[in-house]
């Protein structure tokens, strides 16, 4: 999927690197799956200056499969986000207020 997401961005120059283990498996729609991937490169390429290095690890954590995406970009200030304390739980569904998944 990794590469057919990259195939979707076009023309863009970028040396992607893939870190990923062989057995990692997940059960999900390839084209949404492909479009998030899409969205998160182009964000990341973007970032990059259109010429950069782009690194996508996936990994298995308990249950899940977490994708990081890594630019050579500057990143986004920190001051832009709610601080921890500032966040509310209020509108959200209570399994989402406890924690649970």
């Amino acid at each position: 999927m990794l590469e057919r997401a990259f195939n979707a961005l076009g023309d863009k120059k970028v040396n992607p690197q893939l870190e990923c283990p062989e057995d990692l498996t997940v059960d999900v729609d390839p084209d949404r799956l492909t479009q998030i991937l899409v969205n998160l490169l182009d964000n990341a390429i973007k970032a990059s200056g259109n010429a950069g290095n782009v690194t996508v690890r996936a990994m298995s954590e308990g249950h899940n499969v977490v994708l990081h995406v890594e630019d050579g970009g500057a990143g986004i200030e920190a001051s832009i986000f709610p601080s921890s304390s500032s966040v509310s739980t209020e509108d959200r569904p209570a399994a989402w207020a406890s924690g649970s998944p």
